[in-house]
């Protein structure tokens, strides 16, 4: 299976443009009422953009996915991360010392929050070196800055405090948000992203997968339903010719919100013909992710180390509030209004079930769990989709102060029946 580093579906196997009806202006009230619904889902998530551009009439070979191309496969010649993390667990080199994981759930300007932390962390001097990073979302940027270690710290501070809102999209008219596959367009990002990843940068992260580090990425398949995490490590170190711009458009990919932003395609190849497999924000399926396949490479490089025991640990970092809550007036006796408060309640109910599993698995394997949110009630008033350099300078200096005294991480999440109540 081959896949080019291409983010827009061309090649073999597309089929020519077909022609366009313009669409009746009932039918664009329509579709604007669609798109209003699911970009409040996404923004709910908490995610970032990233790029990806066609136009909505035009059709290439979408066929369902066969099960020869699951989630995983648009790799080309790299194993998909699921597949072959047995094969990793002999790769780990044993090293007794800060064995912990690190795992990235991320919103677009409180992502300083995220940076914050790990530049205090670094500051207090007791900052793990993580052996297993993960990130989903704007976390993916973020993860693979702190899978490289302290040394990359002052980049994060830069990219959470120094971005601005035209650095990361740009509107476009009504009539072709309606038409296209998105609302706003992220040329912006992508050159944003093309210049913090670099081939040295990506050197860098092929040297700690070879030492047994491993950085793992999600990302949301359309097409299959399935939520697919990506091997970045085996990327870096593949040697192939587009392993930057693959590595680039994953972390686009992960970070491409539906609706607002456009998908990102992954051509693969069946049966000697090209298809192209739809590929967005992986937060619309899991805001933060620590996966039992993980967990098996841990015990395989315990089992490497029979006479070092250590002790693992799990960080997870949110850039958000975990009790967040959902402020609004009385709901309106209208259909919108009733979906969008429906669409709140249940993205926060993911945020719990994503949170809650990975504590979960923490627990069954032993491991020591660590939290760190925003607290409640603090940096009110964020825009999710505004990028205000002032409170995101704000924001960090508050994570790196609270860090470099000593975090206080949180041992278990929060309840998560804060929202039950009994009534007579």
């Amino acid at each position: 299976m081959d896949v080019s580093g291409n983010s827009r579906p061309s090649g073999q196997g597309s089929r020519a443009p077909e022609v366009c009806e313009a669409p009746e202006w009932a039918d664009l009230q329509l579709h604007g009422i669609r798109l209003r619904l699911v970009a409040r889902l996404v923004l709910r998530s908490g995610t970032i953009p990233a790029t990806s551009r066609r136009v909505l009439c035009t059709h290439h070979h979408r066929r369902p996915v066969s099960p020869d191309a699951r989630p995983g496969r648009a790799g080309g010649g790299l194993r998909a991360p699921n597949r072959g993390a047995t094969h990793d667990l002999h790769t780990f080199p044993g090293h007794p010392e800060n064995n912990s994981g690190h795992n990235w759930d991320l919103r677009p300007d409180t992502g300083a929050f995220g940076a914050g932390v790990l530049a205090g962390w670094s500051e207090a001097g007791d900052r793990p070196d993580f052996k297993i990073v993960t990130g989903i979302s704007t976390g993916s940027l973020q993860a693979t800055f702190a899978f490289l270690g302290p040394e990359h710290d002052a980049d994060l501070a830069a990219l959470y405090t120094r971005t601005s809102t035209e650095d990361i999209y740009t509107e476009r008219d009504l009539l072709s948000a309606l038409l296209r596959e998105s609302m706003w367009d992220t040329a912006p990002l992508q050159r944003l992203l093309e210049r913090h990843i670099t081939s040295e940068l990506l050197d860098a992260v092929a040297a700690r997968h070879a030492r047994g580090h491993r950085l793992f990425v999600g990302t949301a398949n359309m097409d299959t339903d399935a939520f697919t995490i990506w091997d970045m490590g085996a990327i870096a170190s593949s040697g192939r010719p587009d392993r930057l711009e693959r590595y680039r458009q994953v972390l686009l990919a992960s970070a491409s919100i539906p609706v607002l932003f456009p998908p990102v395609y992954f051509p693969v190849q069946i049966d000697g013909r090209t298809y192209h497999e739809m590929h967005v924000d992986g937060g619309i399926q899991a805001q933060l992710f620590l996966r039992g396949f993980m967990l098996d490479i841990i015990d395989g490089i315990e089992r490497e180390r029979r006479d070092a025991p250590s002790e693992w640990s799990v960080y997870l970092i949110r850039n958000g509030w975990i009790n967040e809550a959902i402020v609004r007036d009385v709901v309106e006796p209208s259909s919108i209004a009733i979906a969008s408060a429906t669409i709140d309640q249940l993205v926060e109910l993911s945020n719990d079930a994503s949170l809650f599993r990975a504590y979960m698995l923490a627990e069954r394997r032993d491991l020591d769990f660590h939290l760190a949110a925003i607290p409640d009630g603090a940096f009110p008033g964020f825009d999710a989709l505004r990028f205000d350099t002032g409170a995101m300078q704000e924001l960090y200096d508050f994570a790196y102060n609270a860090a470099r005294t000593g975090y206080d991480w949180e041992a278990r999440p929060p309840s998560l029946d804060r929202r039950e109540w009994v009534r007579p």
